[in-house]
């Protein structure tokens, strides 16, 4: 009987978070101009991918972390959680937020796909999840996109000789096929690799053809130096952990 209620709430509460991304989704492309219709037939016919996370207490939180820094590729993810663990990336300093707990508030992060919707307006939120060595933390993360194949891209009308298109169209496949040929712990980024200028800025940068040029992580302009601080940060904190587990 436990397991049926589990059951009934999980399948109500995915509904109604559906419903929530659709209005959320709504609102976003209004705030665009491009009307609260514009992608509403197209997200009701989408996915909704659910996460159940669960990160037990750690005895050296300082030494690892839950999830390594990364965005999602969905257009917005909705969050529930118990406890404190989330921080989000404040792209004016590169510096990690820790975000509060409100007992029953949702969060809502903004995703890949709406980057490249908006054409940069809006930003994909770089998270990560830390631990602690008092409590687990458990969290459900409902993610919401469009069909497997259906494409993303960016309006016509948001883009212009002063806004020139910043990204590449991509779907969720597109996403899974780079999922399976890059290691996202190794500083592979998704909407990195959807800028339009990514491989010139590479080239610009070391002098290469696109097919030897090296990401230089750290040495990335206005537009990536998000992912060039996150990245870095992360590689330390698993040195350390490599100098721990060999010590």
């Amino acid at each position: 009987m436990l397991m049926l209620g589990c059951r009934e709430k999980t399948g109500d509460y995915a509904i109604k978070a559906r419903l929530l991304a659709l209005k959320i989704m709504g609102a976003i492309t209004e705030s665009l101009g491009m009307g609260s219709k514009y992608l509403e037939s197209k997200m009701e016919d989408g996915m909704q991918v659910i996460a159940v996370n669960c990160y037990p207490q750690c005895p050296e939180p300082n030494l690892t972390l839950g999830l390594p820094p990364h965005s999602d590729y969905s257009c917005i993810t909705i969050v529930l959680h118990s406890s404190c663990g989330l921080e989000i990336m404040d792209f004016t300093d590169g510096t990690w937020r820790l975000v509060p707990n409100l007992h029953g508030a949702l969060q809502v992060h903004v995703g890949d796909h709406v980057e490249v919707l908006s054409n940069g307006l809006y930003k994909s939120m770089v998270h990560r999840v830390t631990l602690n060595n008092e409590k687990t933390r458990v969290s459900i993360a409902s993610l919401h996109s469009m069909g497997i194949d259906e494409k993303m891209a960016t309006p016509e009308e948001l883009i212009s000789n002063e806004h020139p298109k910043k990204y590449k169209e991509s779907s969720f496949r597109d996403f899974l096929n780079f999922l399976s040929n890059n290691d996202i712990t190794d500083g592979k980024s998704f909407i990195e690799f959807l800028k339009i200028n990514y491989e010139s800025w590479q080239c610009d940068q070391t002098g290469l053809s696109n097919e030897n040029a090296p990401v230089c992580m750290n040495k990335m302009g206005e537009d990536n130096s998000r992912d060039g601080d996150y990245l870095m940060k992360f590689k330390n904190v698993k040195k350390k952990r490599k100098t721990i587990e060999n010590g």
